[in-house]
């Protein structure tokens, strides 16, 4: 039974509004926006990104502050009405997972709030929040010694909403980690650009510059990502796996030596191929499919009802016709991820779709990517495609364009994903609030 077929994931990310606790943010970490109406950063992923802003928020890192989502004012009301699934992402780059009595009391906020799934951030950058024999315990100096941040979800959870375990695949390395202590057998320290060459699993761009990008080409990042994957849901009971950054850093990227010399015994060539040569960028585009259907296999292994999703890039214009090419996710990113729709490789895919909806140009660009999505989710879902769930960048809108854009995404699911548990909409509405309106029938 094909990957699509193995669950529908009950899924769709409510973010946008708790006035929730305080500083980071997941999807690493939120980045401004620029004149386009969609986040950028000065690296890849918001912050890790390719060499230019990445207007992507499940891969960002440190959003604006927040009130502590268990004094939202909307967190004691009555459950409201919202889209028939709603989740959202919970991201380690503040203290909302770094304590007990904090991830009760945000689980139940979301929980009352009308959220059915929990993507929880439980590696950050190849570090476990959690007991782990394939990953180093993290050196967060902020988490309460002891704290097993999956099971504490889970047993706040309690049955109420179903926890994905969100794993970031491409970032090895950010800020939040400079003057820790670095922990043995930590990716970042044995596999980084500061470790023998021959030990490297960080990539390489075109002019030869090393970076703090795992390159996602490599057999050895495949077997590790699916490894945390399996463990994950051999340990704990979780509904699924949801991966973040699964991308190039940019099309400059992917030149790790290893990565190179398979391409080219594949393309029976013997040359370097430039960051736009169509073999070696289908090459790529083709490692991110095998680096997925690795990491599903392995969890199909372990738990075949557990869910995997994946976070997709929709960066600026949408497409022009039935494809991705020519968008920046499929270009630069080499992320095909309409391919990942069509073909079930994954049970769910979040496509990002964060736009400002007050700039035109920006609000034009949602439009063009939600009936891009519909017509993508069109077929029955049986015929073996993947769930598309429409994520939404709340943090950018005020609470009434959120309203908007998610009764916008009802044309593709009656799921939808708000981006992010701890980040506010852009005039601090509550939550509720914006989860008011169910999508038609």
């Amino acid at each position: 039974m094909p990957p699509g077929l193995r669950r529908v994931v009950v899924a769709g990310v409510v973010t946008a509004a708790l006035t929730l606790l305080a500083a980071g943010c997941a999807p690493d970490e939120v980045p401004p926006a620029d004149e386009s109406g969609s986040p950028t950063s000065d690296e890849p992923d918001a912050t890790d990104g390719p060499g230019e802003a990445d207007p992507s928020p499940t891969e960002n890192d440190d959003p604006p502050d927040g009130a502590d989502p268990a004094e939202d004012d909307g967190a004691d009301a009555a459950r409201p009405a919202g889209p028939d699934a709603a989740a959202t992402w919970i991201h380690l780059f503040d203290d909302t997972l770094k304590d007990a009595d904090s991830i009760q009391r945000s689980v139940d906020a979301a929980v009352d709030a009308g959220i059915d799934t929990l993507l929880v951030q439980v590696v950050r950058r190849h570090d476990a929040y959690y007991p782990s024999e394939v990953l180093p315990p993290t050196p967060d100096d902020e988490l309460a010694d002891g704290l097993d941040v999956v099971a504490e979800v889970l047993a706040a959870a309690d049955g109420r909403a179903s926890v994905h375990a969100w794993v970031g695949v491409a970032p090895a390395w950010h800020g939040a980690y400079e003057g820790l202590d670095q922990p043995d057998g930590w990716v970042w320290s044995d596999h980084g650009p500061d470790a023998p060459v021959d030990d490297r699993w960080v990539t390489r761009t075109a002019d030869g510059s090393w970076t703090d990008y795992l390159d996602v080409g490599l057999e050895a990042v495949h077997a590790h990502v699916a490894a945390v994957a399996r463990e994950l849901v051999e340990r704990y009971p979780l509904d699924g796996i949801h991966l973040d950054y699964v991308r190039y850093r940019d099309a400059s990227s992917g030149y790790h030596p290893d990565a190179v010399a398979a391409w080219q015994q594949a393309a029976g060539r013997d040359d370097t191929p430039a960051p736009d040569d169509p073999s070696w960028s289908d090459w790529r585009r083709g490692r991110l499919d095998v680096l997925l259907d690795r990491v599903v296999g392995a969890v199909d292994a372990a738990d075949p009802d557990a869910e995997v999703s994946v976070a997709a890039v929709t960066w600026g214009q949408p497409p022009a016709g039935d494809d991705l090419a020519g968008t920046r996710g499929h270009d630069d990113a080499l992320q095909d991820w309409a391919s990942w729709v069509r073909d079930g490789r994954v049970d769910v895919v979040y496509p990002m779709n964060y736009f400002r909806a007050f700039e035109p140009e920006a609000a034009a660009w949602f439009d063009g990517w939600i009936d891009y999505q519909a017509a993508l989710q069109a077929p029955d879902p049986v015929d073996d495609r993947a769930r598309i769930v429409p994520g939404i960048g709340g943090w950018l809108n005020t609470g009434d364009d959120v309203v908007e854009q998610v009764a916008a995404a009802c044309r593709v699911s009656d799921a939808v994903a708000l981006y992010s548990f701890q980040q506010p909409a852009d005039d601090d509405t509550p939550l509720a609030q914006l989860l008011r309106e169910r999508c038609p029938a």
